[in-house]
């Protein structure tokens, strides 16, 4: 309770506490004001909303129970992206070249990646001139990301890696990503 145009708001947290990511909508009641209103809450992962209430005029709310509608999404990750080796034309040591592409989301449901550099002579993640961004995150259904992968060698070394996907729940007849990467080093003439 309050006078009239004074506001007063009150605080709560959304927590999800299932292995599932769940979509959110507050209906619109008159005088109040619900922030944020409609969102995506993911699993683990808990929201801060406020209710607001701003009566204009004199009035009585009697107890209400605002309705939590549920919507929610289950689907194998599914992806398009081409795989074909990427090879970079000779580059100068402490030059840089930079190769992006597209990974889009054909799943029904958000898509988590993690990339990593594999070195091909010792199977160890290390990237060596090549790097990649973004490194990891996610793609909403239907959603493209642009990766971009920058080759900047400072010696002269030897290139071969492979570029890795790690993406979780895959759906059957989806193989995890790994695109062939390689390079040439020039070393620039000194005087």
């Amino acid at each position: 309770d309050g006078a009239v145009g004074a506001t007063r708001e009150a605080a709560f947290t959304l927590k999800n506490h299932s292995a599932r990511h769940w979509r959110f909508e507050w209906p619109a009641v008159e005088g109040f004001k619900i922030v944020p209103a409609v969102g995506h809450l993911h699993a683990g992962a808990e929201k801060p909303v406020v209710l607001t209430f701003t009566p204009e005029a004199a009035v009585k709310h009697d107890p209400m129970e605002l309705p939590l509608k549920v919507y929610a999404v289950a689907d194998n990750a599914r992806y398009e992206i081409e795989t074909k080796p990427i090879v970079f034309r000779p580059t100068m040591m402490f030059q840089a070249r930079t190769h992006s592409f597209p990974l889009k989301n054909t799943s029904t449901s958000r898509l988590d990646f993690n990339w990593s550099i594999v070195d091909d002579a010792t199977g160890e993640a290390e990237g060596g001139p090549f790097s990649i961004k973004p490194e990891s995150g996610s793609v909403e259904a239907g959603e493209t990301a642009m990766v971009t992968v920058r080759f900047s060698p400072d010696e002269v070394v030897p290139c071969a890696r492979t570029l890795r996907c790690d993406i979780p729940s895959l759906d059957d007849g989806y193989e995890p990503i790994a695109i062939p990467l390689n390079g040439k080093v020039l070393r620039p003439w000194c005087h």
